[in-house]
């Protein structure tokens, strides 16, 4: 049974150290090897209070945890670009350099390192991963609570999603249920950091309202967070589109896990719901429609290859194929 905490936390964040300390108690920190990793919400330039990005406290609080407890690894924060935006702009405008300089922690940007690519099944194009999580590391990921106009909420799975290193990322967004799950997969955070004492709903992840809500969800299982976020915000696990994605992939039974702490039950603004099923509408006419010139490509390929006949013999059971997925 997955354990989730669910834990009230004051806008000071004091109470976030008491919360490290019953988790080492618990033996997590046990499992620090390699490399310690912190990704946080770094998505725009704003303020906390925004309930956009991460509260950079929390970020000097975990470093300065693990420091007192004289975990001798390195510790890197990262980030990558963005269309509009570079890491090094980031990490300048929200302090991370005076960060840097206090803790003597490494910042990261993930899109001048090495990656490899690979095939996912389902998408059409080959995803980036960055290297740096080919060797040993403890990750840990410090979301945001907040609501999103394709998936309805984001949490760690989407946080992840800053790990690709590629700038321009949206060629990805009619296949977040995909990537997610395969960056989870890839990279599967050691701890996980929601922090919802100022949330965001409304038109999330970026222009929706802030809201306070004074807790966190924490726990070592991305799947049982991120669940756990659902329901607090008032959402069906299974109608979030990545959530049900990775229900059915890993026979994941969300109903099986162990809340500790609050039991709260929320209902977060949403956008209105003609408007939510036309995004889902126009992610699958995108979907079909690079489905449809790739098969074409491969119907012309095999004509010129293969001639007529064979061709022909071959369409059932790629319509099969794709009918599976």
């Amino acid at each position: 049974m997955d354990k989730v905490i669910v834990k009230k936390i004051s806008r000071t964040g004091e109470e976030f150290e008491d919360v490290l300390e019953s988790l080492y108690a618990d033996g997590v920190f046990k499992e620090v090897k390699g490399k310690i990793i912190i990704k946080p919400n770094l998505c725009t330039i704003a303020a906390y209070e925004s309930g956009i990005i991460s509260d950079i406290k929390i970020v000097e609080g975990l470093i300065k945890y693990f420091k007192s407890k004289k975990i001798n690894s390195e510790i890197i924060v990262i980030e990558s670009d963005s269309f509009d935006r570079t890491s090094e702009e980031v990490f300048k405008k929200l302090g991370y350099y005076e960060l840097q300089n206090k803790w003597g922690v490494k910042l990261i940007n993930l899109t001048k390192e090495e990656y490899v690519s690979t095939i996912i099944s389902d998408l059409p194009y080959e995803l980036n991963l960055p290297k740096i999580f080919l060797k040993e590391y403890f990750f840990v990921s410090i979301a945001n609570l907040k609501t999103h106009d394709y998936q309805k909420i984001t949490c760690v799975f989407k946080n992840q999603f800053g790990c690709i290193p590629d700038r321009l990322k949206e060629r990805y967004h009619p296949y977040l249920d995909e990537v997610l799950y395969a960056l989870d997969r890839f990279i599967q955070p050691n701890l996980c950091i929601v922090d919802g004492r100022i949330a965001l709903e409304g038109s999330g992840p970026v222009d929706g309202e802030p809201l306070e809500t004074g807790i966190m969800v924490i726990g070592e299982k991305s799947i049982a967070v991120d669940t756990t976020c659902a329901k607090i915000m008032g959402f069906n696990p299974k109608e979030v589109p990545y959530l049900k994605h990775a229900f059915k992939k890993d026979k994941y039974d969300y109903e099986n896990i162990k809340i500790i702490g609050e039991d709260l039950k929320l209902s977060f603004k949403f956008i209105p719901k003609k408007l939510y099923i036309g995004i889902r509408l126009k992610i699958w006419i995108t979907r079909s429609s690079v489905a449809i010139t790739n098969f074409l490509k491969k119907l012309s390929f095999n004509l010129l290859c293969f001639g007529i006949i064979h061709t022909i013999s071959r369409i059932p059971n790629y319509i099969k194929k794709q009918m599976a997925r």
